[in-house]
């Protein structure tokens, strides 16, 4: 089966006063282009944390319902759901999403963790990143000094010309199906609270993001004394395996 997407549009739109554009601001040369770079910045977020979110696609383009592209869970049916129980898998192919309304929390574990690494191990995959978000990378760090952790060892290799650190993060987890980076990701807690409490298991290989138009500005109709503009994509994810991949949702923070 020959899986499919949607493109999404995303933009941005801001506008700089007459009067902005002539005064002479402290640290910026042309507030126009300021305004760019930062609008920039703030669709580029917008895009990861839909790229990433719990969603089907809608092929419907109307001014009731836009087109948009579906999440990276709504195409993983790799997933360790131990002990949440009141949920709905996703179909796997991006027209349904997981329904995990009635679905209740619980702590992370290096099991739970195993898990759903193997899952992906057996359908093919090498999950090579293990997203977390900040609540959960605290966790999953706590994982390993534990002393309930499973025999997780931690090696530091300290310069003798420095003074000795105290060493409280892990960054690369040593899975039972290969090596593993892990990363904080700092949107994951500025939106929602599925992406808080869910960490994701990523084979690079099989997942991107593709562009039908690349970031573009563009001019608005000139209302009073602005210059209006906005920053726009229309893009999609495109998933080549999905159960190469895997997630684990409902983590408590």
């Amino acid at each position: 089966m020959r899986l499919g997407n949607r493109c999404s549009i995303s933009k941005k739109v801001y506008a700089v006063s007459g009067t902005s554009n002539a005064v002479d601001v402290a640290g910026v040369d042309n507030e126009l282009d300021e305004q760019r770079l930062l609008k920039g910045i703030e669709l580029k977020r917008d895009m990861e944390i839909n790229l990433l979110s719990n969603t089907a696609y809608d092929a419907t383009s109307s001014t009731a319902s836009a087109r948009k592209n579906a999440g990276l869970p709504a195409y993983i049916t790799n997933a360790d759901v131990s002990g949440i129980g009141g949920y709905t898998i996703g179909s796997g192919t991006g027209a349904t999403a997981w329904n995990l309304a009635g679905a209740t929390i619980r702590a992370l574990t290096l099991t739970i963790l195993n898990a759903a690494m193997k899952a992906a191990y057996v359908d093919g995959g090498k999950p090579k990143l293990l997203m977390l978000s900040p609540d959960q990378k605290v966790i999953f760090s706590g994982l390993a000094f534990s002393s309930t952790a499973g025999g997780v060892q931690i090696r530091y290799n300290m310069n003798q010309v420095r003074p000795a650190a105290l060493i409280g993060a892990v960054e690369t987890w040593q899975s039972d199906f290969g090596a593993v980076d892990v990363v904080v990701n700092v949107q994951f807690a500025s939106d929602t609270s599925f992406l808080n409490q869910t960490a994701f298991l990523i084979d690079p290989r099989y997942v991107d993001v593709p562009f039908l138009r690349p970031f573009m500005v563009e001019p608005l109709a000139k209302t009073g004394d602005a210059d209006p503009e906005h920053v726009l994509a229309e893009y999609t994810l495109r998933v080549g395996a999905p159960n190469a991949h895997a997630f684990i949702p409902k983590l408590a923070s």
